[in-house]
C-alpha cells in the first residue's frame, strides 16, 4: 500500500476533501444570501485554499502520469 501511485492518489483525495470541506459550503452559502458573514480573513483565505487545491491536484495528476 505504500507505493508511489498510492501516495499520489491519497494526496489527491486529501486535496479534494480540503476543497469539499472548506470551499463548497461557502460557495453554496453565497448563492442563497446577499451579505458575507464569514469575515475578512475568510474572504481572503477561501480563494487561496481554492487555488492551492487546484494547483496541488494538477501537480499530483502530472506526477502520477509521469510515474
Amino acid at each position: 500500500m505504500r507505493s508511489v501511485p498510492n501516495i499520489f492518489i491519497s494526496s489527491l483525495a486529501v486535496g479534494d476533501l480540503l476543497l469539499l470541506v472548506t470551499c463548497v459550503p461557502v460557495d453554496a452559502f453565497r448563492y442563497f444570501y446577499e451579505e458575507w458573514i464569514f469575515g475578512t480573513v475568510a474572504c481572503k483565505m477561501i480563494p487561496v485554499i481554492q487555488l492551492t487545491s487546484v494547483g496541488v491536484s494538477v501537480f499530483t495528476l502530472t506526477a502520477l502520469s509521469a510515474d
